[in-house]
């Protein structure tokens, strides 16, 4: 235990000793410690840092305790800021723990982009075949096409999508998506399959017939390869010098994918922002914090837009939000450290 010194002696606040104790000061056995969570980032940059960081203040005396306190906080400060430095000139944060790409398992907003892929695919090998036909082929190939359609316009009247069932398995296999058999999903999947089929077995007998449907230059994206919030914050982060904004930013898009999973910008829908909403409620995070991370998200979305990432006509899901759920100040905002022109408030009170 160590003793105030002279200059300890003659400045220590007198306080009562039934006050609350200050944020980041607790009592263990008698002596007062300086108890502060370590942040995630300055752990991630510096593991052998320890989740809770504890010093003792070395004194069973309350106003010792207080006094002695400023200077622990920036000893901790100065620990943060060492390990933040060390990871000063990496541009790039790594990304959370996931694989690339959106998530294996179909979601709505998956179909246009599979679908499009698969027209494209029709009309790219349409284009090869169709070229080499000779004229008694052509007449043969139309004859064809018009059986197989009236098969495709009974199979859609009566809601029938077994005939394509074998098509949109291939699809999910080569584009690597999971879609268990009568799930709304797939179900969804079949029917705009069947009918992008039937479209398609028309455009391909109108080009027989000498009217061109032009086949799209460059490939549609592959579905799993659209752009979801992590791509946005990596796309955003580039220009981003500031290693704690970054992490800051990071642990934003963190906690939004936990709770949603990798789901493409464009298919994020309300129930995907409430969802993250009512996790912050949860945590206690008062409306200013809410609103502070809500709204670094659309930031990002509007990085996005700007270097057109994604459409620039997209809507932005994280703005425009009720924020009255959440309380103005947080519980643990009203325990706070002191510093020393309230401590030397409270000595002349």
């Amino acid at each position: 235990m160590r003793k105030p010194n002279k200059t300890e002696a003659s400045e220590a606040p007198r306080v009562s000793p039934d006050q609350p104790l200050p944020r980041y000061l607790t009592l263990r056995d008698g002596i007062y410690w300086f108890k502060r969570k370590v942040p995630a980032a300055a752990r991630r940059a510096d593991s052998a840092l320890p989740e809770q960081y504890w010093r003792s203040l070395n004194t069973t005396e309350l106003n010792v305790a207080l006094l002695r306190l400023p200077a622990e906080q920036e000893r901790f400060q100065g620990m943060v800021d060492k390990a933040m430095a060390s990871k000063a000139n990496d541009l790039v944060v790594s990304a959370p723990a996931r694989g690339a790409g959106t998530t294996k398992y179909l979601l709505e907003s998956h179909i246009p982009a599979l679908v499009a892929r698969f027209e494209y695919e029709v009309l790219r090998t349409d284009d090869e075949w169709r070229k080499a036909l000779e004229r008694e082929d052509r007449a043969g190939e139309v004859e064809f096409l018009m059986e197989g359609l009236e098969q495709r316009y009974d199979q859609a009247a009566g809601e029938d999508y077994r005939g394509v069932e074998e098509t949109v398995a291939q699809l999910l296999e080569g584009e690597r998506l999971i879609a268990p058999p009568g799930s709304k999903v797939r179900e969804a999947l079949l029917k705009e399959v069947l009918a992008k089929d039937i479209e398609l077995m028309e455009a391909q007998l109108g080009r027989l017939r000498g009217k061109i449907t032009p086949t799209p230059r460059v490939a549609p994206p592959a579905p799993r390869e659209l752009p979801t919030m992590l791509d946005l914050y990596e796309e955003w982060a580039k220009a981003q010098k500031n290693v704690r904004t970054r992490e800051t930013y990071w642990s934003f898009v963190e906690e939004f994918e936990a709770l949603n999973g990798a789901v493409p910008f464009v298919g994020i829908a309300d129930e995907h922002v409430f969802r993250y909403l009512r996790y912050l409620q949860q945590q206690g995070v008062n409306r200013a914090t809410a609103k502070n991370r809500l709204g670094a998200l659309a930031t990002l979305v509007r990085d996005a837009q700007s270097v057109r990432l994604i459409s620039q006509s997209a809507s932005v899901p994280f703005e425009n939000l009720d924020f009255s759920g959440f309380p103005e100040t947080e519980a643990s905002e009203l325990r706070r450290p002191y510093d020393m022109s309230e401590l030397r408030c409270q000595i002349g009170s």
